[in-house]
């Protein structure tokens, strides 16, 4: 992960929030700034190879990682 502040390669993860999507919080090494990146998923009914496979399911799923 690139530093927004000084554009250095050496950050670290200092803290992460995990929910619908996953927040991370990030400080810099060289120059200490920190900042924070998300991370989500998306969910597209095309992408799925089985038919059946219904909103309600996605859901559920997505409700079970949360936890």
């Amino acid at each position: 992960m690139w530093c927004p502040n000084c554009e250095s390669e050496k950050t670290r993860v200092v803290g992460t929030n995990k929910s619908y999507v996953v927040e991370r919080y990030r400080k810099c090494s060289d120059c200490g700034y920190t900042f924070s990146t998300l991370e989500s998923h998306r969910f597209d009914p095309k992408w799925s190879k089985n038919s059946e496979f219904s909103q309600q399911e996605a859901d559920r799923m997505s409700q079970r990682r949360i936890r």
